[in-house]
């Protein structure tokens, strides 16, 4: 009896974790994807020698699209004196709700010449 009680609760376990990659997994794949644009942003800025305003607006525009809550005053834009290249940095709070506990995941995706 003792062995069929062991296996129900690492099974109701697995279920559990399970469950909670579930519902962080999205977040944690949306900041991957994310990382990866600004590292593209940062070259296609530094090959078209774009202005910090068009290079702003555009990874403010991709982040809204992909849903991230990116704040102006955390989103940090550096260029390099000796390369031209950009340095691109975003923080931002994703709050997760795991039904009986919230939690924010904290994100900083960073891109670009660093």
């Amino acid at each position: 009896m003792s062995n069929r009680i062991r296996l129900v609760a690492g099974v109701l376990i697995l279920v559990a974790l399970a469950g909670f990659a579930a519902l962080l997994a999205p977040a944690y794949w949306r900041d991957y994807k994310f990382g990866q644009f600004l590292d593209a942003a940062a070259e296609d800025a530094r090959q078209a020698n774009l202005p910090e305003p068009v290079v702003r607006a555009r990874v403010r525009s991709r982040a809204a699209a992909e849903g991230i809550p990116l704040l102006d005053s955390n989103l940090k834009l550096v260029r390099s004196s000796e390369s031209g290249g950009w340095y691109i940095e975003a923080r931002y709070v994703v709050p997760v709700d795991l039904y009986f506990y919230a939690v924010d995941l904290h994100f900083r995706p960073r891109g670009g010449v660093r």
